[in-house]
């Protein structure tokens, strides 16, 4: 990720992560649907289709309950519905960019799940379509394995029971973005 990119990038991080550690959510959504659709912006500039493709589905299936109260059209309320453009779509950037497409996948199914917020799984998106590469995600799992091994053991010094802490996603993203910098 250039310097041009990488500023605002950490910005914007250090300003969500803030707000997530202090009260656990963002005070809008727009603090990441503004950068997601300039990180959608920035791969149609680039040409990567698929990718961009793959991003706005995903986001589309994330809003399907709210989509589905215009048409009036039940079945858009079901992952069910959107599973074959989705799967269609995931093959197709993942012959281009398998790492990010599979990573914008598992933070979505993340976010679906519940194991991560709303916040979290979009800022990870967007910093995917910003970075489509090895290194974010292996940056990400680092950080995430130290912070979460780090806070078990110390839970388990003081009070000799072993405890799973949640963190919050966004300055692990900051943090995983900053060591990815740092190393490229």
């Amino acid at each position: 990720m250039n310097t041009v990119i990488l500023i605002p990038v950490l910005l914007w991080l250090v300003l969500v992560s803030w707000f997530d550690i202090r009260r656990h959510e963002i005070p809008h959504s727009a603090w990441v649907i503004i950068p997601l659709v300039l990180a959608i912006i920035y791969q149609v500039v680039l040409g990567n289709w698929s990718l961009v493709l793959f991003a706005v589905l995903i986001s589309l299936i994330s809003e399907r309950l709210f989509l589905s109260r215009y048409p009036r059209v039940m079945p858009f309320m079901s992952v069910r519905t959107w599973l074959p453009i989705l799967i269609v779509s995931l093959l197709w950037s993942a012959q281009s960019f398998p790492v990010a497409t599979l990573s914008i996948f598992a933070f979505w199914v993340a976010w679906e799940f519940g194991w991560w917020g709303g916040a979290d799984a979009t800022a990870a998106i967007c910093l995917f379509l910003l970075l489509p590469a090895a290194g974010l995600l292996f940056g990400f799992v680092l950080v995430h394995l130290i912070t979460v091994l780090t806070l078990a053991v110390h839970s388990w010094i003081t009070t000799k029971k072993f405890q799973i802490h949640r963190v919050p996603g966004l300055p692990l993203l900051l943090i995983s973005t900053l060591v990815v910098a740092y190393f490229s």
